[in-house]
Order: structure tokens, then C-alpha cells, then sequence
């Protein structure tokens, strides 16, 4: 079953949380900006609950594209021969798209 919970910040925006309880599964919290958008996330989510299709994907939701290349950088990388993908991991890393989330 989800709840819906209103959250007013120190700016005073408006969020919604929704969290989405069921036994044999693990509680699942969400952030969203409307009521609309918080609603439609814990239908699918309780959906695929029932249908024992969830996969839970919140890792994945908080890698972001630095965290994957330093993973690639010291897993993979270290393994062959030469320098020159070092550096251009290195440069990606400097790039925007590879910023923590935040």
C-alpha cells in the first residue's frame, strides 16, 4: 500500500513523497514534484510488486556517470596495457554530465 506524504521546504516548494510498503519486498521512497507524479510512480511500482516482476533500481538511480567511469577506471582499465584511456577518463570526469548528483 503507498503513502503520500506533502513536504514544504525552507524555500517553501512543495514535494510529495511517496512510499510504497509490501511484505516480502523492500520499502521503496520516492520524491516528486506534483501529488499526480508521486501517484502514478507507486502504481507501477505496486504493480510490479504483485506481479513479482519489481526489480528495485534505486542503486542505479544514484550512480551517476562519474561514479561509472571511476568504477571502469579502477576495475577495468588497470587491467590493459597503456595510458591513453586513463586520460581520457580523466577528462570526462572534469565534464559536467560526470558531477554528482544533487
Amino acid at each position: 500500500m503507498a503513502d503520500f506524504i506533502k513536504r514544504v521546504g525552507t524555500n517553501g516548494k512543495v514535494s510529495w513523497q511517496a512510499r510504497v510498503r509490501r511484505k516480502g519486498f523492500p520499502d521503496m521512497f520516492k520524491t516528486f514534484r506534483t501529488k499526480v507524479e508521486a501517484q502514478k510512480w507507486a502504481a507501477v511500482t505496486e504493480s510490479e510488486m504483485a506481479r513479482h516482476v519489481f526489480t528495485d533500481r534505486s542503486l542505479a538511480e544514484r550512480t551517476t556517470l562519474g561514479d561509472a567511469l571511476e568504477v571502469y577506471r579502477d576495475e577495468v582499465t588497470v587491467e590493459k596495457a597503456g595510458h591513453q584511456e586513463g586520460y581520457v577518463i580523466k577528462a570526462w570526469l572534469k565534464h559536467p554530465l560526470a558531477a554528482p548528483l544533487p
